[in-house]
């Protein structure tokens, strides 16, 4: 960044932390803590995770709770809070007091929504913020190293920890360093959606690779990389192509969020079985709902999508080179305890689809049993089980 950057970016800073700074003594002077506000939120411009599920049961099972859904007012997800009432729109005067009053905050990407300040007194904004903070999660800790990013004593969504299993629940004490008293055992809010009219008839497949870093920064680079070279080469085999045909059973492309610029890249490859979905024009949870099967590599979002009983392939064509840009190993050997069936071979992949078509898509025995490790709950009463215990929660706190 050139310094004619730099200080346009510095320019920006000064009239919002004017703002914050003014509202933040009428807070100091006037106004006090509420015990009864909850702020709940996701990313300045996301509603589709565990925050909106959760913000959207409390809405519609507990219409008096003060719960409110902080997000940009030019988000696409905004009319989706915006329809279940108490949104607060980004940087409104009701964020920022809000955002001091409240009991509690649940995030599932931290403490994003303290507005850019002059260093110190942005130190000084988080530190008179006293609602206790929850990390409402936005996947199952397994695959991933996560103790760069939500250690304790570096992550700001310190009071509480919500997990799925036992065996998460293991890893964010020994090695998140929570204590046990802050782990919301509950399973994630958004799954009970996921479950809830899972009835689609349609026989999809779902090819959805995950990132890799720094393939991304432009389409020269990103059409040499041997995952353009792969990912490219499974969607025009010929035997996988003749099996669509043959089955009537389309497959369907979901490039990661940092890829979907390179879309266009793939279009060339659709075809009466193929297809490449764009993320602005789908939504997420129909996508894995209205697919029989998945092929992964190393993408968390495989839990979601087991969680509805349904086979996973896990295609790993570069597990050596992946592995090595990982700083540190993750939590499950993703050679020998995934719950699918792994492979790093095309030809692999393809007779693999074939069986489990003609098996209309039933997930094996060994796999099912895999997968409880990392499920207490199945159901829809994640979020309910997550709403009581926060209550005890606070009740404990206040003693």
């Amino acid at each position: 960044m050139d310094i004619k950057n730099k200080l346009k970016n510095k320019l920006k800073v000064i009239p919002v932390t004017i703002y914050v700074e003014f509202l933040k003594i009428i807070y100091i002077l006037f106004l006090k803590k509420k015990d009864d506000i909850w702020l709940i939120c996701e990313t300045e411009n996301q509603a589709q995770d565990n925050g909106y599920h959760f913000f959207k049961y409390i809405r519609e099972n507990y219409p008096q709770k003060k719960v409110f859904f902080l997000i940009k007012e030019s988000s696409p997800d905004y009319f989706k809070v915006d329809n279940l009432g108490n949104v607060i729109k980004y940087m409104s005067i009701k964020h920022i007091i809000y955002m001091f009053q409240a009991e509690l905050i649940l995030s599932t990407h931290g403490l994003w929504m303290v507005p850019r300040e002059f260093g110190i007194l942005k130190k000084h904004t988080k530190k008179i913020i006293r609602a206790k903070k929850i990390m409402l999660q936005h996947g199952i800790i397994a695959i991933k190293n996560v103790e760069k990013e939500y250690n304790k004593l570096k992550f700001e969504l310190k009071d509480g920890f919500v997990v799925s299993s036992e065996f998460e629940k293991e890893i964010v004490i020994n090695k998140l360093k929570y204590t046990e008293e802050e782990i919301f055992l509950t399973g994630l809010p958004r799954m009970d959606n996921l479950v809830k009219n899972n009835k689609f008839k349609n026989k999809g497949i779902l090819l959805m690779p995950t990132f890799r870093k720094g393939i991304d920064c432009n389409e020269k680079k990103f059409k040499n990389s041997d995952f353009f070279y792969q990912i490219s080469n499974l969607l025009k085999n010929k035997s996988l192509n003749e099996l669509l045909s043959l089955y009537k059973v389309e497959l369907n492309l979901y490039l990661h969020q940092n890829f979907q610029q390179y879309n266009n890249l793939f279009k060339k490859f659709e075809n009466e079985n193929i297809k490449v979905l764009e993320q602005k024009k789908s939504n997420f949870q129909d996508i894995l709902k209205n697919n029989k099967l998945m092929i992964t590599d190393y993408s968390s979002v495989a839990f979601d999508f087991s969680y509805l009983n349904k086979p996973v392939i896990f295609y790993q064509f570069d597990c050596e080179n992946f592995l090595k840009t990982r700083e540190k190993a993750g939590y499950i050997d993703i050679k020998k305890d995934l719950f699918g069936f792994r492979t790093e071979k095309e030809e692999e992949v393809v007779k693999k689809i074939e069986n489990y078509i003609e098996a209309d898509f039933i997930v094996e025995k060994i796999y099912k049993q895999r997968l409880n490790r990392y499920f207490k709950f199945r159901g829809q009463n994640n979020c309910e089980r997550l709403y009581k215990k926060l209550i005890i929660f606070l009740k404990t706190e206040d003693e």
